[in-house]
């Protein structure tokens, strides 16, 4: 589907405010997959390129060779001509709102909502504490801020490299078995804050019940990756 329309009479050197408001259409479908969901383009000129009899301000089926009507080119082909943009927003409703200036703090907090990527350096230690958890493996957990957007099985966790862990008591190392992981805890019934502890499973062949263990970055990286994508 298509939906062509014009800003309206501009004028040189000077700044416009465009509200658009563009119906709905129940012949759209959105899906949830990595495919393209919608393009918007914002098009100063081209001439008769993809062009030609079509109506603006109507849904209508896409044809890549019409898309919009014809253009005139007395602006573009002005010399030093030029087109500026600001302040573009998109939203849902019936009611255009102020544009929403938003602080690169808060425009970070609100990505890290949906990815997450923490990368130390070679012999780089973190403070996470470990303990024996059953069938000879080590979980250890950290909280986050801000809490991600999903959690437990809904949340894709990556462990790049983790190194190891060595017990508190008398340094003894704690070999890997199997394979490491991470995720976001599942907070039904855990007490845990939704979407904000991070656990590392690391299965072992050392340790004894409820034996503590301590996490040494030897010669790897910790590197992992938490993605809550939509």
């Amino acid at each position: 589907q298509n939906y062509p329309f014009e800003t309206g009479s501009l004028t040189a050197d000077t700044w416009t405010k465009i509200v658009k408001t563009i119906p709905g259409n129940s012949n759209i479908t959105f899906d949830n997959d990595t495919d393209v969901g919608a393009y918007v383009y914002i098009i100063p000129f081209q001439g008769t390129d993809y062009t030609g009899s079509i109506s603006l301000n109507a849904w209508g089926n896409f044809a890549s060779a019409t898309r919009h009507p014809d253009m005139a080119s007395t602006w573009y082909t002005t010399n030093d001509a030029t087109f500026e943009i600001t302040g573009v927003q998109l939203e849902v409703g019936s009611q255009a709102t102020s544009f929403e200036h938003r602080t690169f703090g808060d425009e970070l907090l609100l990505c890290q909502r949906y990815y997450r990527a923490v990368i130390g350096g070679t012999y780089t230690c973190f403070p996470i504490i470990g303990r024996k958890s059953g069938s000879n493996t080590i979980v250890a957990d950290i909280m986050i801020f801000p809490p991600m957007r999903v959690h437990g099985a809904d949340l894709n966790g990556t462990l790049v490299s983790f190194g190891s862990f060595r017990r508190l008591s008398d340094n003894a190392a704690a070999n890997s078995t199997g394979t490491n992981t991470v995720k976001i805890l599942n907070t039904a019934g855990s007490g845990y804050n939704y979407g904000s502890t991070v656990r590392f499973t690391y299965p072992s062949d050392t340790g004894s019940t409820n034996q503590q263990f301590a996490h040494i970055n030897t010669s790897q990286r910790l590197h992992f990756q938490l993605q809550a994508e939509l």
